[in-house]
């Protein structure tokens, strides 16, 4: 890609019809958090005082007669944090020395693509670049490649995937297909490994093969598509098949997924939009219930639960255990958003997800985070050894990251902008609808000049239904609704939130 980019710059001398711009920002983000007391998780490593500095810029370049297009979007981040502190008993927090927590890869290269256009109806793009072909706002359950959006800011969320694009456009229908080679390593945000590992190992299982075991293998990891799109009577209508070979962290060989979505606008301002995704078997995280009851397996001097047992005898407490099944489970996003005449926006959406937690496997989950909650605490495991899956993949920082886990889930969302003309806010509400439990969040956002704007945000968890009941000492709140029920607590979904709340202030300047 740089090597390309750096030719084309060349040649660009000797031609008058070049058009570059160059944009970016630069941003400055405070951020406090309080932990919870009341969270089954361990908070040691959140740190109550964070200091995210960020340096982007977007370079766009038009060539050839604007057939050719460079983009290439990137940032460098300086994070700053510290201030660590842990719940004792539920009743008290109490100070845990600085130590090293992995923070936010210093240089991520959202997109990086060429996008060249030969002829009137076909386009072509090869590079790293973000495609979502769904038309869900907080979440896309069809989305299997990119980082996950920020369901309070969609346009937070920038960073693309490598792939091939060949887009044919018509009127009134287009035809799309992508490859995709998974990234298998990366290394301070940009790729190392693409499709193939090499026939070195990574550096870090050389120095600690126990802790870190060799990933290697010698099949290709990929995914790719073809999509039919069309309007039909004012509806847009998208189809398509995904093919996902091992793309990612532990996905079946050669696995085809079916995906459509729809969208049609209503009386000038409301819209109505459906996502749905048809897959085999399910990669979601779940819990051996037998290593999460509360049979002591060792009496001896220091009595072992069934949990440190299990992980003394090599087996993961969690796993994907629906990986291979040929039970199809369906994911479906339908909602609404309604702009008003003064800019106000309202949206609603339900998600549904066949392969999320049932009460069982809930109750499992909200017992194995308590549990590993007060191992941590006391300095017994190290939970990053316990539940590491494999390697996220590296994106821009988001302000919240959420991934549903049940089935049903609710997102409420407001925005007003254009307040005494330069004031916007925003309102999120996520719910889980089992339990009632809860993220809502809300910003003010000031645009004080073009160049510069300033924004506050806050971050507060809202109880579960019989969580609440519970702590009023209300009979029977643990049978209201569908929550877990740990030592006699009920837990909902967003009860297990580390934080009891954030705030942040962003400082942003464009240029």
């Amino acid at each position: 890609m740089l090597p390309s980019l750096l030719l084309l710059l060349a040649a660009s001398g000797a031609d008058s019809d070049v058009d570059v711009t160059v944009t970016g920002f630069l941003s400055e983000r405070a951020q406090l958090t309080v932990p919870s007391l009341s969270s089954p998780l361990s908070t040691r490593d959140l740190p109550q005082l964070q200091s995210l500095t960020e340096a982007s810029a977007l370079l766009k370049m038009r060539l050839l007669e604007d057939r050719l297009t460079v983009v290439v979007d990137g940032s460098a981040f300086v994070t700053v944090q510290g201030l660590y502190a842990d719940a004792v008993d539920g009743e008290h927090f109490e100070v845990v020395a600085d130590h090293d927590v992995p923070a936010d890869p210093r240089v991520v290269f959202a997109e990086a693509y060429l996008r060249l256009q030969p002829f009137e109806h076909l386009d072509v793009t090869v590079g790293k670049r973000r495609v979502v072909w769904g038309t869900g706002m907080a979440f896309n359950p069809t989305d299997l490649l990119n980082p996950p959006r920020d369901p309070t800011d969609q346009a937070l969320q920038r960073t693309g995937v490598p792939m091939v694009l060949v887009e044919a456009p018509f009127e009134g229908f287009a035809l799309s297909t992508f490859f995709a080679p998974a990234v298998l390593e990366e290394k301070a945000g940009i790729p190392a490994a693409l499709l193939v590992w090499p026939d070195v190992p990574p550096r870090e299982s050389v120095q600690d093969e126990a802790t870190f075991p060799d990933p290697r293998d010698d099949r290709a990891h990929w995914a790719g598509a073809v999509r039919a799109s069309a309007l039909v009577l004012d509806t847009d209508i998208n189809l398509w098949a995904l093919v996902v070979n091992e793309y990612g962290v532990d996905t079946r060989e050669n696995d085809p997924r079916l995906a459509l979505s729809l969208s049609r606008l209503f009386f000038d301002i409301h819209e109505a939009h459906l996502e749905l995704l048809v897959q085999r078997g399910s990669d979601r995280l779940r819990v051996d219930g037998d290593c999460v009851d509360d049979d002591i397996v060792d009496e001896g001097p220091i009595p072992t639960p069934r949990l440190m047992g299990c992980v003394i005898a090599g087996e993961k407490p969690i796993s994907r255990d629906r990986l291979d099944d040929d039970v199809l489970y369906p994911r479906l996003l339908v909602g609404t958003r309604s702009m008003f005449g003064d800019g106000t926006t309202v949206t609603l959406e339900y998600l549904y997800q066949a392969d999320g937690f049932t009460q069982a496997e809930w109750d499992h989950m909200a017992t194995l985070q308590t549990r590993i909650g007060g191992l941590t605490r006391d300095g017994l495991i190290d939970p990053t050894a316990l539940l590491s899956t494999g390697t996220d993949a590296a994106g821009q920082p988001a302000r919240l990251a959420v991934a549903p886990q049940r089935q049903h889930h609710l997102v409420v969302g407001y925005s007003r902008p254009q307040i005494f003309d330069d004031f916007t806010v925003n309102a999120t509400g996520i719910i889980a609808l089992e339990d009632l439990s809860g993220i809502l969040t809300g910003s003010v956002q000031w645009q004080a000049t073009d160049w510069l704007q300033l924004s506050l945000w806050g971050f507060v968890p809202t109880p579960s239904l019989p969580r609440a009941l519970h702590a009023l000492d209300v009979e029977g709140a643990a049978d209201v609704l569908w929550p877990a029920v740990v030592d006699g607590v009920p837990l909902g979904e967003y009860d297990a939130v580390p934080f009891a709340g954030r705030g942040m202030l962003e400082v942003r300047a464009w240029f």
